[in-house]
């Protein structure tokens, strides 16, 4: 399993988060879905060995919504937000 984050613009209201859970979390090779209208992402886990980024990026976009390339998140010893 990986996990992804990517940027959903127009992501604005909790309706069209529950919009994106609900059509990505009835596919079997996606393992859990999280939308955020707050940070206006998309944090999926899924089987990496039945989809790739780039089909689960058309996946949002077929819900109606742009979608961009994953974030990269920084973890570890001299992680820091400033």
């Amino acid at each position: 399993m990986k996990t992804v984050t990517l940027p959903v613009k127009g992501l604005n209201f909790a309706g069209c988060a529950r919009e994106i859970e609900k059509h990505l979390g009835k596919l079997a090779p996606i393992a859990q879905v999280e939308a955020s209208y707050v940070s206006q992402t998309v944090t999926i886990t899924y089987d990496e060995t039945r989809l790739d980024e780039t089909q689960l990026r058309e996946m949002v976009e077929d819900c109606g919504f742009a979608c961009g390339d994953p974030l990269t998140r920084f973890t570890g010893p001299g992680a820091t937000v400033s």
